[in-house]
């Protein structure tokens, strides 16, 4: 399965399976659960809160920028 390593600023980082979610929603609600920051995803212009990812070439991309695949 591919994990990756996710981490909140200040929070020690941990491992999450990719694989088991169809999708950018379900990933942002396991992400918010995770670091209990539950509805403050969706809210990010209003509490500061945003998903990126580093891609394979070292650059900062918005989670849900790109196709899911």
């Amino acid at each position: 399965m591919p994990f990756i390593k996710v981490h909140k600023r200040g929070v020690i980082s941990r491992s999450i399976d990719i694989g088991r979610f169809s999708g950018y929603g379900e990933l942002n609600q396991a992400l918010a659960h995770m670091f209990g920051i539950e509805g403050q995803l969706e809210e990010r212009q209003t509490k500061g809160w945003t998903c990126l990812y580093q891609d394979d070439e070292g650059d900062f991309l918005l989670l849900g920028d790109g196709p899911w695949e």
